[in-house]
């Protein structure tokens, strides 16, 4: 009978990966649970959990402040990467570039790279980002559950790879987050993808994670990539790890847009994504495993300006009316005007996007 369950959930995980093309790569499959521990852990259950904020640590150099722009108010073409997704897509769009990254010493993979530079002609980047996306989707699914397991999820299979080219590594906690980079950036899934690897580790080997792994707590993988309808903000940190500025998304009558917020050097900052309003706040989490990040909420921050697409029918409407809403606080920084216009310029931006300071 234990076989028999066990077969079952392996089918049922290769028809995830073997749906249609359309959807996103996802490993929820992976996110079984013995009831017990859910019970055990989880107010307000296992699922509630998973759709806490995620926070992923970065550096300028891996996401740019314009990247992160374009991910928030074209988030259809847009993408966060891992190293696979940057890989491919320089592949494809350079196809003079030799295969010398790991992930492309995989056949299937290679494979795949190849079919879509002889079936395609990408006009632009957004072209290229859509093929990257395609080609992993692929290759999660034509791989084997139980490879997907040992090379991704499980700490003791042997063949477990930390850090993994083909993952998204994230945390429920910001405050690790941050310990990775001079950037931060804040997600909320629309639809959970991913897996938390501690808890995945706890139910399937009954291991419990060493407090003196605190780098490692509630680590949550994501496959391949992050669409852009899942990033909610993006952090300019001090290096003192705390917060600088911020860039959030704000909609506004179906529009996005991005709301640009002097963050105070706040150490810890909290996006309400229904409100619009960030918040500094005071950390009391107690970064034991599988314990939701507490923030008390302090100070409601204020906000210096706005970013939205080109083509608006009325160019920097929205900053008046922020202005004129008492909900919102709206002030002008001088200092970070300068600082926002010299990126903006040195980018070329100009022709994606209006700034409203």
């Amino acid at each position: 009978m234990k076989f028999l369950a066990i077969s079952v959930v392996v089918v049922i995980i290769y028809i995830t990966f073997a749906q249609g093309s359309n959807k996103n790569i996802s490993l929820t499959d992976y996110n079984k649970k013995k009831l017990q521990l859910e019970k055990k852990f989880f107010q307000g259950g296992y699922k509630s959990y998973l759709d806490q904020y995620k926070y992923r640590g970065t550096h300028e150099d891996q996401i740019s402040l314009i990247h992160a722009i374009e991910l928030i108010l074209f988030p259809k073409k847009h993408f966060l990467e891992s190293k696979a997704f940057s890989s491919i897509k320089s592949q494809v769009t350079d196809t003079s570039l030799s295969n010398d990254f790991k992930f492309a010493k995989k056949s299937e993979l290679k494979q795949l790279i190849k079919q879509s530079i002889n079936n395609n002609s990408f006009q632009n980047i957004e072209d290229a980002n859509l093929a990257s996306k395609n080609i992993l989707d692929k290759y999660f699914r034509g791989m084997d559950p139980s490879r997907v397991k040992s090379d991704f999820l499980n700490y003791s299979s042997g063949y477990y790879l930390d850090w993994s080219e083909e993952m998204v590594f994230t945390s429920f906690y910001q405050k690790i987050a941050r310990a990775h980079g001079d950037r931060l950036i804040i997600i909320k899934e629309l639809s959970t993808r991913g897996v938390d690897l501690n808890y995945y580790n706890y139910d399937q080997n009954n291991k419990s994670l060493s407090l003196n792994s605190r780098n490692d707590l509630s680590e949550y993988v994501i496959p391949g990539y992050v669409p852009g309808s899942d990033i909610v903000g993006y952090e300019i940190l001090n290096s003192n790890k705390s917060s600088k500025l911020g860039f959030y998304r704000y909609v506004d009558k179906s529009i996005p847009y991005v709301l640009i917020v002097d963050l105070n050097d706040s150490s810890c900052t909290d996006f309400n994504v229904v409100s619009q309003k960030i918040f500094s706040c005071v950390d009391d989490s107690s970064y034991l495993p599988f314990e939701k990040q507490k923030l008390n909420i302090l100070n409601s921050l204020s906000i210096i300006g706005v970013i939205e697409p080109r083509g608006s029918d009325i160019e920097c409407a929205l900053p008046l009316e922020l202005a004129n809403n008492s909900k919102y606080r709206f002030e002008k920084n001088k200092k970070f005007k300068i600082y926002i216009n010299e990126i903006m310029k040195s980018a070329n931006a100009s022709g994606k996007f209006n700034l409203c300071l």
